[in-house]
């Protein structure tokens, strides 16, 4: 990892661990857009005209058995660098926060050898890289499309989820003078809900890149989303998203990740 310009391994013996990738990948959230929940209507009435990206932190796994205190000194003396990593062809801006969970290894003779502790940052800008490399793809068509555009052009490969749907309530009339309850006869109108698509990437890592990216950007276009699974629709908005594996190995990306859309 290079940050502004200072390579962390030769200038401070610093070096990312396996695992931190999971969190400088993950999608942000959407930030709440208003919305209007009619008791008429089907689900919700939600503005989303100009959807928008919130903040994001990001925790890196770092061990260092070189200069510990001059690479914390080097952190703090910024609040913004801009950190590059070669192994994914990207960089980022990012806000430096603090260190946690700080490790020390001793040897023989309570020598310190190294240390080990989580790089707290934070991706202020809410952009989306726009990469346009070719995505590769061997997937089967499994009938889930985006607005038309079919999963496997983003090499995404999907999961079939249950699907669920609740009703509003329905006006109830309570009284102490009558027995039970009364309910209105009335149609019943759907409730939001969010569900989880459980979705899986192996590719080389600029395919990946590319349609992993790509598939967020279309996710936050303006106005609500069409989500075919296997011929039924259904109107929605992304929400948020959670990587939960990350492998790459020799230019080999492996990974699975949940996205969750509101269904309106």
């Amino acid at each position: 990892m290079i940050i502004d310009g200072t390579n962390i391994k030769s200038t401070f013996g610093a070096t990312i661990l396996e695992g931190s990738y999971e969190s400088l990948l993950q999608y942000p959230k959407l930030k709440e857009p208003q919305k209007n929940d009619w008791a008429e209507y089907d689900g919700l009435e939600v503005d989303l005209v100009s959807p928008v990206l919130d903040s994001k932190e990001i925790v890196l796994k770092i061990y260092c058995n070189g200069n510990v205190d001059g690479f914390l000194r080097f952190l703090m003396q910024k609040t913004y660098r801009t950190y590059e990593f070669d192994d994914l062809g990207l960089s980022f801006k990012l806000r430096f926060i603090g260190i946690t969970n700080i490790r020390t290894h001793y040897i023989t003779g309570g020598v310190i050898v190294c240390k080990e502790f989580e790089l707290k940052l934070s991706d202020d800008s809410g952009n989306v890289p726009e990469l346009n490399y070719n995505v590769q793809s061997s997937i089967h068509d499994l009938g889930f499309l985006l607005d038309g555009k079919n999963f496997k052009d983003y090499g995404i490969y999907p999961k079939i989820e249950k699907e669920q749907a609740e009703t509003k309530p329905k006006l109830e009339i309570r009284s102490r003078f009558i027995t039970g309850v009364r309910v209105a006869e009335q149609i019943g109108k759907k409730k939001e809900y969010t569900a989880t698509l459980k979705l899986f990437i192996h590719s080389n890592t600029q395919s990946f890149l590319s349609g992993y990216y790509q598939f967020l950007n279309d996710l936050i276009k303006p106005n609500e989303r069409i989500l075919t699974i296997q011929g039924k629709e259904y109107k929605c908005y992304y929400q948020s998203s959670k990587i939960n594996d990350f492998d790459l190995r020799d230019n080999d990306v492996w990974c699975a990740f949940d996205v969750n859309v509101n269904i309106i």
